[in-house]
């Protein structure tokens, strides 16, 4: 498509359009690392090396053709108001970054991006020595920081809030403070967890919680709670409703017609006879439904 106000070429799975190119992510280190590992610095003109010299390339009109639909605006709303193609845009820099710089540049080594895991980054960002840092501690600013990322940048589409609701419906429709509605979200991870130095925590762990849950919330005749349970395997679901008490499973709620469920250590988004569209939807609709 195009306009007065674009230069884009769009095809079915392909955009091309054009920026300055010549612009990259440079590599940081921290002081605080003895062992000195890279991570995404500030940006900077490419550097072009040769035989015996490195020049410094200029910032030169470019075009990119960019593969595929665009996944992130199919789950969530524009960060911004960039459009490629605007002319507004043409005598502006595209810059890159390297797989590497992602992985383990920013998930593991970065120390100002939120980490999952306590294990696996430099040694001052893990904490391991410190002994009087619990893992509650360190885990803390961890989620201060990711909830401030969400809050910035990612807002789901109202077609997966939609999803989310259709889901978890006690959830979304008992919110007033005269409604005595509570839930509890489970989020129970196996599948490909088993591949990794991560351990799975077997699922009648689960059950005891789900108790007591149910034994604080469902007095004087209330019995309108929920236990929202997501997970990525087939096999906890398969067991959770032949081995738990039905006075639980009678309040267990999961999103209906779920596929990409896995019954070895099959990662769930590598099940080919699902899709990476259906898995992809599947699992930020449990995202959104737990939170």
């Amino acid at each position: 498509s195009s306009s007065t106000n674009t230069t884009t070429t769009t095809t079915r799975r392909r955009v091309q359009f054009t920026m300055l190119g010549g612009m990259e992510i440079g590599c940081a280190r921290d002081a605080r690392d003895p062992l000195g590992f890279w991570f995404p610095g500030r940006p900077q003109t490419k550097n072009r090396t040769t035989t015996n010299t490195t020049t410094t390339d200029s910032l030169r009109p470019q075009t990119f053709v960019l593969d595929g639909t665009g996944v992130w605006e199919h789950y969530f709303e524009p960060v911004s108001d960039f459009v490629p193609g605007d002319l507004s845009c043409r005598n502006k820099p595209l810059v890159t970054m390297d797989d590497v710089q992602i992985l383990p540049g920013l998930h593991t080594l970065a120390p100002w991006m939120p980490h999952a895991w306590r294990q696996g980054s430099p040694p001052y960002i893990e904490q391991q020595q410190q002994p009087h840092v619990s893992f509650r501690e360190w885990m803390e600013p961890q989620r201060v920081n990711s909830s401030e990322i969400v809050q910035r940048y990612i807002h789901v589409t109202p077609t997966l809030q939609h999803r989310a609701a259709c889901a978890h419906p006690s959830n979304h429709n008992h919110n007033h403070d005269n409604d005595h509605h509570v839930s509890l979200g489970v989020h129970i991870r196996h599948g490909d967890k088993r591949n990794s130095i991560r351990r799975i925590l077997p699922t009648k762990l689960f059950l005891p919680f789900c108790q007591e849950f149910l034994k604080a919330h469902n007095n004087n005749n209330n019995n309108s709670s929920s236990i929202y349970i997501a997970t990525d395997s087939a096999l906890v679901l398969e067991e959770i409703y032949k081995t738990w008490p039905l006075s639980v499973t009678e309040h267990i709620v999961t999103q209906p017609f779920v596929r990409a469920l896995s019954r070895n250590r099959t990662a769930a988004f590598d099940l080919n006879s699902v899709g990476h569209h259906r898995t992809n939807l599947e699992a930020l609709t449990d995202i959104v439904a737990l939170s």
